[in-house]
């Protein structure tokens, strides 16, 4: 709360679990692509306060530029209202099909 993450008016008081991912490339770019599992986007959409809960919060942390001395960090509070919100972009997983011989 005392960084603005997360609202004082909302949070005050408020004893929630935290999940956080940690998601790193080595790009030096924020935008760069990153990957999150099927399990992950479910506990991401599972786990959204844009329905009024405060049981939990949800969190990416986003760390770029690895490799570098200037490694980034972005925080990503509550990915799935970002995503409502169209400002995080997720593409949906594919599966490569073959048959048995």
């Amino acid at each position: 709360m005392d960084k603005g993450y997360l609202a004082a008016d909302l949070w005050t008081d408020r004893r929630p679990r935290y999940y956080i991912e940690v998601k790193a490339t080595t790009n030096a770019s924020c935008s760069a692509r990153f990957f999150i599992s099927k399990a992950q986007y479910r506990l991401m959409q599972e786990n959204t306060n844009e329905n009024g809960n405060r049981a939990s919060v949800y969190m990416i942390f986003r760390v770029f530029n690895l490799e570098a001395e200037d490694v980034g960090l972005r925080v990503l509070v509550d990915p799935e209202s970002l995503r409502t919100r169209d400002q995080l972009s997720f593409t949906v997983e594919s599966w490569s099909v073959v048959t048995a011989d």
